[in-house]
């Protein structure tokens, strides 16, 4: 069963992973997205996560539900963390499984290129200077 969670505590994907596992599915896959130390090659320390909308939400759920269905999936969960992140935390895990590899990987792949495509979640960076960017 398709699962998204909204999280303001730290992600442990080892959870996310083995929540996914099933006797009837060989392959398990997931996904580790973490904060990164640059950007732009300028460097940060933080950046805040807002909160996700309604409509935010509703679209991690499509697209979740979405890659369950086409790529039919043993099971799925998107777990995604908000609020201060510092550089080296999980921001998101995407666990999956599925009987073979291919739709394995191609499912996680095609619902991070979702999310990054969709949704509207905005941050805020620390740099030497705060600036805001959507991801």
């Amino acid at each position: 069963m398709p699962k998204v969670k909204i999280t303001e505590r730290s992600i442990d994907p080892s959870r996310a992973i083995s929540d996914v596992i099933r006797n009837d599915c060989a392959a398990v896959i997931a996904f580790i997205g973490t904060v990164r130390g640059k950007s732009d090659d300028e460097g940060f320390r933080e950046i805040e996560v807002g909160k996700c909308s309604d409509n935010d939400t509703d679209q991690l759920t499509r697209i979740v539900n979405d890659a369950f269905e086409k790529f039919r999936l043993g099971e799925i969960i998107l777990v995604y963390r908000i609020g201060i992140l510092q550089v080296g935390d999980i921001v998101l895990t995407v666990a999956v499984s599925a009987a073979r590899r291919k739709e394995a990987f191609e499912a996680c792949t095609e619902v991070m290129d979702r999310i990054g495509d969709t949704t509207t979640i905005w941050d805020g960076e620390t740099f030497e200077k705060t600036v805001e960017s959507r991801i």
